[in-house]
């Protein structure tokens, strides 16, 4: 998945470009955040997700991992 000998970038840079935005969700009415973003690495690796909650001016209410 991420080339261990590849030296021109660190690993951190390796791994965000394997980073997917998968599902989009906008919540306008009644919620605690206004939006969620979940990323992934894709199925083919892991069933987890990271998905970052916003407020509606952007504002990061929480990151979690969810499966």
């Amino acid at each position: 998945m991420i080339d261990a000998n590849d030296k021109t970038k660190s690993d951190e840079q390796k791994l965000f470009e394997k980073v997917k935005l998968i599902r989009v969700g906008i919540f306008p009415q009644d919620n605690p955040y206004y939006g969620v973003f979940d990323y992934s690495i894709g199925v083919n690796y892991t069933q987890y997700l990271i998905s970052i909650q916003v407020d509606k001016t952007g504002k990061i209410i929480d990151i979690t991992m969810e499966s």
